[in-house]
Order: C-alpha cells, then structure tokens, then sequence
C-alpha cells in the first residue's frame, strides 16, 4: 500500500492555441481551482518572476515544435509551487502539461494516451526527434572540433614556417646590403678617377679637338657622374638599411651650408637658365646637425628641382626658425607631380610619370635618402605639388 504521505502523483493538461491561450482544460489534478480558466493565457498562470521565462517556453514549443525540462513557479494550494512543465505543437495547437516532478509528468503521459492519443503520440515523436537532433548536433560538434583542431595544427605549421622563411629572408636581405656596401665601395675609386680624368682632358684639350671627339668626352663625362652618383646613393642605401647611417652631431651654422650649396648647384641651374633665389628670416641661429649629411639633403633637393624645371623659370630656397624647429622650403616652378604619385617619391627606385626637361638621368634613391636623412635627425620632409605649377619641398629639423 502507498504510505499516505506520499505526494499523490498528478499534474495539469491544457490545451492552448499558439499564442499561449488555454482553449481546453483536459486534466486538473492539482488543484490549481480559480487560476485555471478558459481563454486564460499560460503566462498568467505563473507569478511574476516566472512571467517571461514562460513566454520563452512557449516561443520554444513553437519554433522547435516541442519543449522540456522547464521550471516555473505557479499557485498551487494557495502556495508558490515550483512546477516541471513540457510540451508540443499538434494540429489542434500547443499541448502543455504540468507536474510536480519529472516522473510525474511521465505518468501523466500514460493516463493522457487514453484521453488524447494524438497529442500524447505527438509528444513522444517530438521527444524521438529531439533526442535523435541532439545527437546529430553531438556528432556535428565532434567533427567540427577535429576540423578545427586540424586547422589549428596546420595554422602553427604554417607559422613556423613563416618564421623560418622571415628568419633566411633577413639572412639574404643582410648579405645583400653586405653585397651593395662592398660593391659600391670598390666602384666608387675607378669611377672618380675616370671622372678626373675625363674633366682633366676636357679642360685641356677640348679646343684641340674635333668637335666628334669633345663630344666623346662630355658623353664619357656625364655618364661616369650618373654612375659615380648611383654608387654613392647606393652606398648610403646600404648603410641605411643596415642601421649603419652615423650622425656627427655639432652646432652648425646652416645659411653658410645652403649658400655653399647654391654656388654649387647655381653652375647646372645656368646651364638651364634657371635662376636661384634665397632668402630667410632674421636672426637664423646655429642648429645641431651632420653639416656634410644635411648639405647632401639640400643638393638631392636642388638637383631634383633643375631636372624638372624649364629654361627661364626659378627655384627659391627659404628657411625660417620657430617653435625649436628650422624650417627650409625649395619651391620650383617645374612640371608637377600627379597627386596619386606623389606616395612614390620618397621609396627607393620608384619613379614617377614625370619626366625630365633635358633627359637628365636618375636611379629614384635621392629623395629616399633624403627622407632617411632627415628622419635620423628627428626631423620630418612633406612635399604639396600640383602638375603644371611645379613643386614645394619642406624640411623640418629640430633646433637641437
């Protein structure tokens, strides 16, 4: 006999329609009385904590077709009772029922059979499923973790050979500067002998000659220049990239440097009938520089400016002081840059569309020495162009 302090078993079977309201009481037997009602919504069947969790168990029923193993809190004599609830979706809406423990609801699915086989049948299909998708999702994930986990294996594969690769291109990236310092050192000697000589020959034999033969000796001339020019580019190159690029930092007066650099440059820009202007503000102190590496800075700049100028116009060179800054701006009137371009004039051996006035030759390493230059200083170089009205180079270099 069942000891009569055992909890009877026993539960509720409701029938709603998809939005939650009870069309029929099939079963009470926990005397719920007065909370049950005809055309009464399941969410006001629980107490309030309990309201949007049974929402969620209806939104379930009806996207999944069936729900488990939900808890809500419901009136039960008078006392907030934690009830287990399941249900389905059928034909004739949303099955519900309701019981104080899991084996109840079990049981009351067998009486139910009797009542509702349809729903009950239902029910027990919407549970084979449910298992059956739960256990497809097992094996989903058991094969999306060895995907995963082979990826992941191939990913550290691929790394580690990234880095060895990174490793022997640093190796043939040194050799190769090694390969260009050596190189260009070794070409520099002959190529400013034959320089010597060439000029030497001009200087004192050019009116001895047929004109053929001067001619010979000026082509031999400009062409040893351009090669002794690429060497040098290549050499500070080289030792930029190796970290190489030492500063002899002193106290420099920088109008003697710019007005040397002029007198040097002014011979090729009369060669042109360009004119050179300088002016500056007053007073210009000294500023701790490499005089010799910022003289290079102001002849790659004004070289650039004569290669792309017209006979007839000018280039103007200002410098100014203020905010512990110098500031040095070359202006040219030449043939412009087109603005998509201009990213390319400070990366070595890139070239533009623009072309020289006289077919003057360049390798495309000047101004990305220019930049190193300037950027060891802690300074900074930016360029405004605009094709047709030339170009306006501005460097910036700390006072100290």
């Amino acid at each position: 006999m069942m000891n009569p302090d055992e909890e009877q078993p026993g539960g509720v079977a409701l029938l709603c329609n998809t939005q939650g309201q009870v069309l029929k009481i099939i079963r009470d037997e926990l005397g719920m009385g007065g909370a049950l009602a005809i055309g009464r919504l399941l969410p006001a069947l629980v107490d309030s904590v309990s309201t949007r969790k049974a929402l969620s168990f209806l939104d379930e029923i009806r996207t999944e077709g069936a729900a488990f193993n939900w808890t809500l809190n419901c009136p039960v004599g008078g006392e907030i009772t934690p009830l287990h609830f399941a249900g389905c979706a059928s034909s004739d809406g949303l099955m519900v029922v309701a019981a104080r423990s899991r084996s109840d609801i079990i049981r009351l699915y067998d009486e139910m059979m009797k009542i509702n086989n349809e729903q009950i049948n239902a029910l027990r299909l919407a549970v084979k499923d449910q298992i059956s998708r739960s256990q497809s999702l097992r094996d989903q994930d058991a094969e999306l973790y060895n995907e995963l986990s082979r990826l992941n294996n191939e990913l550290a594969n691929a790394q580690r050979e990234l880095v060895k690769k990174n490793s022997e291109l640093a190796k043939l990236n040194e050799m190769k500067n090694q390969f260009l310092g050596i190189a260009s050192h070794d070409l520099r000697t002959p190529l400013s002998i034959i320089l010597s000589y060439s000029d030497f020959l001009l200087a004192e034999t050019a009116p001895t000659l047929a004109p053929e033969h001067a001619e010979f000796l000026r082509t031999i001339q400009s062409s040893t220049e351009f090669m002794l020019s690429l060497v040098n580019n290549l050499l500070d190159i080289s030792k930029i990239e190796t970290g190489r690029l030492d500063l002899d930092l002193w106290p420099t007066d920088i109008l003697g440097i710019i007005e040397n650099n002029m007198m040097l440059n002014g011979v090729l820009a009369a060669k042109k009938g360009i004119t050179l202007s300088f002016s500056h503000d007053d007073p210009i102190l000294p500023i701790q520089i490499d005089g010799p590496r910022i003289e290079q800075v102001l002849n790659n700049l004004f070289a650039n400016a004569i290669k792309f100028s017209q006979p007839g116009t000018a280039i103007d060179l200002h410098i100014a002081q203020s905010d512990g800054s110098t500031t040095i701006t070359v202006r040219d009137q030449g043939e412009g840059i087109p603005q998509e371009e201009i990213h390319k004039l400070f990366l070595p051996f890139e070239k533009t569309s623009t072309r020289s006035t006289h077919g003057e030759q360049g390798a495309g390493l000047g101004l990305a020495i220019v930049r190193k230059i300037v950027e060891a200083h802690g300074g900074s170089i930016a360029v405004e162009s605009m094709v047709g009205s030339g170009s306006t180079f501005t460097v910036r270099l700390p006072m100290r």
